[in-house]
């Protein structure tokens, strides 16, 4: 089985808009990714599909609902898959009610159809369907989870299994299973033959009984045969009779159907001629109503006449009765206003009469007036000349308070200002004077040095790198050199007892080569031994002052490591103080930048003070 596209829906972390996943735009694939972002959601996904199982809890018998994304109803897997170069394509849906009691699966099996569609495979029912998937893969979930796929944290899920569980999987998996459907169909196919022949030797044997009664058979079957003959001749002759009664029936049979067709012939024509009758009875009867109403012609047009000119009179009457009826309405709305502007008249009429009683009581009293004018014409210029004076002062002493107001405000903003300007300046002054006991320059010579310390210690770290690889390939050197030194030396103590042995050697055969042991043997035995301890002790001694000259080059680089490292530090000491000091110098160009802005606003304040 070979995954070739896997869609899914509402599935654990999936949600709606997630995208299809294309298994052909590569071979081997690596999942990964921080823990809850989908990524054994994808496996799970494709052994839901096909079986309908995935992770569940222990106490869960399915594991649809804890599949379902949280928050959503519904969710699907759509896998297709290629089994034997055939095309193949599960989709599997799960939706739960509204209350959560209860839910409705889904499942549908489908095989391409070779034109890029696809076939439907799906049974009446999920099991069915389900049974007819797991017939077409060829291997169930437990197979599948204890031999391809290994669930997430049961890499165990084979050896937890019972030996008959274990038995069971392998033989699925090896597919011996095969070998027990056949044995199985053979035993059906034995029981099947086997019964065949009970039911053959049972029919044989009612055969072989049956045979035994063949001679009165044989008669009853020649009697048959002459009885049978005579009964052909006799239907023979029936049939020629038959033959003609029919032919006879048949002339009877037209000449029957002869006559009721002129019976139906006649019954129609009947029935046509009492329809005509009674239309003829009618048109007389209109033709006598058209005969009278041409005898009435001249009457009737007068009387259409009379109506023709009654409709014209009476559609006038109409418009005069609405016209009628209009000025009936307009003449009653005038009324009403006749009578609302009589109402106003007399109510004005009275309010003049009452205004001219008015007017005549203030001519009476202008009257009383005019006889006092003099005295009241001097009050009057009196009065006007106070109010003229009163006017003047109001108006002098109103601006004489604007003016001490506005003095007032004055002087009040220009304490102010001038007290912000005296701290202002005070302010700037100490400014002034940290900025100029805080700018002091910094030593050349001092800054000189520190550059030639920062740039030996560069060049001493990078001797010292070189020094360190020296070293180590001198140690390594040393190190091999001490022990191809201790092997020599105990060859060397290994050769000394064996020369030690062969003096003191007393056997008649020699303990090397096993031949006889004589005088000339044990002096060429210790011989070769004195020459091999000869040639050791020679190489010890070359090997003893190579190890030293290696132990001298390492103690050398060793303190030449120490030195340009003690030189390293220095000058990290040193590019550190000139770290410091080059900060000092940036603080100190800022500060004489502000020590001169402080100077310029110094200057404007005092100024303006």
């Amino acid at each position: 089985m070979v995954p070739t596209r896997l869609r899914l829906r509402n599935f654990l972390s999936y949600g709606e808009g997630a995208p299809a996943l294309e298994f052909d735009a590569f071979h081997v694939a690596c999942l990964s990714g921080g823990n809850g972002q989908g990524k054994s959601a994808l496996l799970d996904a494709i052994t839901w599909a096909l079986w309908g199982e995935a992770r569940k809890s222990s106490d869960s018998r399915k594991p649809d609902e804890q599949l379902l994304r949280v928050g959503a109803r519904e969710m699907e897997v759509d896998f297709e898959f290629s089994l034997g170069g055939e095309g193949h394509r599960i989709v599997r849906r799960y939706t739960q009610t509204a209350s959560g009691k209860s839910s409705k699966p889904g499942l549908e099996f489908q095989a391409s159809d070779g034109a890029g569609g696809f076939v439907a495979l799906t049974a009446e029912s999920v099991r069915a369907t389900q049974a007819a998937i797991d017939a077409r893969i060829g291997i169930d979930y437990e197979t599948f989870v204890n031999s391809t796929f290994l669930l997430q944290g049961r890499s165990d899920e084979f050896t937890r299994k019972k030996p008959g569980e274990r038995k069971q999987i392998l033989s699925r998996i090896l597919g011996l299973d095969r070998y027990e459907r056949l044995a199985t169909a053979a035993g059906a196919r034995y029981s099947g033959l086997r019964e065949r022949i009970a039911t053959l030797d049972v029919e044989a044997e009612r055969l072989i009984a049956a045979t035994q009664e063949a001679p009165t058979w044989q008669a009853e079957r020649e009697l048959l045969a002459r009885e049978i003959d005579q009964t052909e001749a006799a239907a023979t002759a029936l049939d020629a009779a038959l033959a003609e009664q029919a032919t006879a029936l048949a002339a009877l049979d037209a000449a029957a159907a002869d006559d009721a067709r002129l019976a139906d012939a006649l019954a129609q024509t009947q029935a046509r001629t009492t329809d005509v009758a009674t239309e003829t009875g009618r048109l007389d009867g209109r033709i006598a109503e058209a005969d009278a109403l041409i005898a009435e012609a001249e009457h009737i047009e007068a009387d259409h006449a009379r109506y023709e000119t009654v409709r014209a009179r009476r559609t006038v009457l109409d418009e005069a009765a609405t016209l009628h009826a209009a000025l009936t309405s307009r003449a009653a709305s005038l009324r009403l206003d006749v009578q609302k502007a009589l109402a106003e008249a007399e109510t004005r009429l009275a309010r003049l009469a009452a205004d001219v009683d008015n007017l005549r009581e203030r001519v009476r009293e202008d009257e009383r007036v005019v006889l006092t004018r003099d005295a009241v014409a001097a009050a009057l210029a009196a009065s006007e000349a106070a109010v003229v004076e009163r006017v003047e002062l109001d108006r002098v002493r109103t601006l004489r308070q604007a003016a001490q107001t506005k003095l007032e405000g004055v002087d009040t903003r220009l304490a102010g200002l001038r007290g912000g300007l005296v701290a202002t300046v005070k302010e700037l002054r100490g400014q002034i004077e940290h900025l100029t006991s805080a700018t002091v320059a910094a030593d050349p010579e001092q800054s000189a040095a520190l550059v030639a310390k920062a740039a030996a210690a560069t060049v001493s770290a990078e001797t010292m790198d070189r020094v360190r690889e020296q070293g180590t390939a001198a140690g390594a050197e040393a190190a091999a050199l001490g022990a191809t030194l201790a092997r020599l030396r105990e060859d060397a103590e290994a050769l000394r007892t064996r020369h030690d042995r062969a003096d003191t050697l007393t056997d008649e055969t020699c303990p090397t080569c096993g031949t006889e042991l004589t005088d000339d043997h044990r002096a060429h035995v210790a011989e070769t031994i004195a020459r091999e301890l000869t040639a050791v002790d020679a190489r010890i001694t070359a090997t003893a002052r190579q190890h030293a000259d290696a132990e001298a080059r390492v103690a050398a680089l060793r303190s030449d490591f120490t030195r340009h490292r003690a030189e390293a530090e220095a000058g990290r000491a040193a590019s550190e103080a000139l770290a410091a000091l080059r900060e000092r110098e940036r603080q100190r160009t800022a500060d004489l930048a502000r020590l001169d802005a402080a100077r310029a606003e110094f200057a404007r304040v005092s100024a303006e003070l």
